[in-house]
Formats: structure tokens, C-alpha cells, sequence
């Protein structure tokens, strides 16, 4: 950080002489309220370029900026929004897309220095993606039930991947802008009966873990507090069915 230059090493807690390893990188120190990220194109990883993006800025403008100097003016035009930035795994393979646009970087768990790719999505196979059909319940039951909108998504994504997506799509954005986590969205299936099934709460396992197969119906509801349910807790939703009508109350 560009603030800390003066200071000396011994005042940073972990720095051991002869312990301690350390990476110089060219370019100038980022301020406290900036982050640097090397980025490069998903098949081009000799052609490394480095951004310097104030903390608060959005996926979306960082993306952008950075779709800019790797695609090329004519190309950004039309094909930016094809494209995905990943944080990648110790390989440095691209593992962890970064999906909500909306959301600023620094909430993104993109670190300074951190190494990103860009990838066309094209560059994934049929295999690898999911098209599900979200819907909303306000309460929970069976009977309520409105659908928003059909969304692709990777089969790797985690859980709680998808619950990010599902917080920014246009229909749902303005009533999760405020949640502090995805732990506010409870994510159940959607039988051909109509019935919900169980509740998702393995947040760091895939959708393909989750046995989440192609063209499932997804319903969403959105909590008022952040739920963390353990393995072996149950949720009961009890409604009274009126005989005569064959409907629940």
C-alpha cells in the first residue's frame, strides 16, 4: 500500500527474518482504498495486464474496464456481456466465476494482486451448463408459486454461487439489495406435481453435487433473517386443506 511505504517490516505481525517470503511485482503501490488485479485472457496467459480499481467500484464497470484492453474496442461492444472474469484455484486454472456485477469489488473476495481471467462462456461445453427455470414463493407453500425467469448457469457453481445470481436478476434485485449475505434466499426444487422438495443448505457444494439436473424448477424464497440451518434440522410448513374446495388455507 502506497500509505505503508515508511513504515518499517518489523511492524507487520507474521514477518520473521529469514522466514518470510517475499514477491516484488512491477507497477506503482495501490492506496489503501484501491485494489490491483493482473488479468489476463482465458488462452493468452502470456499477455498479463495489471488494473488499479478503487475498492467501491462494481463488478460491472471493473469488468468492462477490463474487457476494454484485453477484447479491443469493437469487440467489447459486442461481445463483453459473453464473457466472465474468475478468480482461479492454486493451478491457476479459472475456478471461481465472479458473477455479481452489481455488487463492488471489494465484496467480491478478490484480493490485491490476485491473479484473474477473463473466458468467453463459449469456451464452456453443453455439459458443463444448467438451464433452470426460477420461480418465487412468498410463504413457502406449494400453492404459491410465480415464475421469474428461466437462467444458465454452470453446473460447478456452488449453492451459494447461485444464490448470488439469483439476488442480482431484475426481479428479485430491489428486495435483496439490503441482505447482508446470500443466507437470506432458501432454494428448494419444484416437482412436476407442483409439490417443493427439500431445502438446499450445502452452500459450498456444487449444483452438480446437489444432484441438480437440467431444466429443474427452482423456487426461491426470500427470508427477512439470514438462515443456517444444520444437517439434521427440520423445516414444517403446516396449512389447513379445505375438503370441499380441495384447497389449502
Amino acid at each position: 500500500m502506497k500509505e505503508e511505504l515508511e513504515s518499517k517490516l518489523k511492524a507487520y505481525e507474521g514477518f520473521k527474518e529469514g522466514g518470510t517470503r517475499i514477491q516484488l511485482e512491477v507497477g506503482r503501490a495501490p492506496t489503501l482504498r484501491e485494489i490491483t488485479v493482473n488479468v489476463v485472457l482465458y488462452g493468452k496467459e502470456d499477455d498479463l495486464k495489471q488494473f488499479y480499481f478503487n475498492a467501491d467500484v462494481s463488478l460491472q464497470e471493473a469488468k468492462e474496464e477490463v474487457s476494454l484492453k484485453l477484447l479491443g474496442t469493437e469487440q467489447t461492444n459486442l461481445t463483453a456481456d459473453k464473457y466472465t472474469l474468475y478468480r482461479v484455484d492454486a493451478f491457476e486454472e479459472p475456478t471461481f466465476p465472479l458473477r455479481r456485477l452489481k455488487a463492488p469489488l471489494e465484496k467480491c473476495n478478490v484480493s490485491n494482486g490476485e491473479l484473474l481471467i477473463l473466458k468467453s462462456d463459449k469456451e464452456l461445453l453443453p455439459d458443463e451448463q444448467l438451464k433452470l427455470s426460477v420461480h418465487l414463493t412468498q410463504t413457502g407453500l406449494s400453492q404459491d408459486s410465480t415464475f421469474l425467469q428461466d437462467v444458465e448457469v454452470f453446473r460447478e457453481f456452488t449453492l451459494n454461487d447461485f444464490k448470488e445470481i439469483l439476488m442480482d436478476l431484475p426481479a428479485l434485485a430491489s428486495q435483496t439489495k439490503h441482505f447482508s449475505s446470500v443466507d437470506h434466499l432458501r432454494i428448494r426444487e419444484k416437482s412436476h406435481s407442483g409439490f417443493f422438495g427439500k431445502i438446499h443448505r450445502e452452500g459450498t457444494k456444487s449444483l452438480k453435487q446437489l444432484n441438480i439436473k437440467d431444466h429443474t424448477s427452482i423456487v426461491v424464497q426470500l427470508l427477512p433473517e439470514p438462515e443456517v440451518l444444520p444437517p439434521n434440522t427440520f423445516v414444517l410448513l403446516y396449512s389447513a386443506r379445505n375438503v370441499a374446495t380441495k384447497e389449502y388455507e
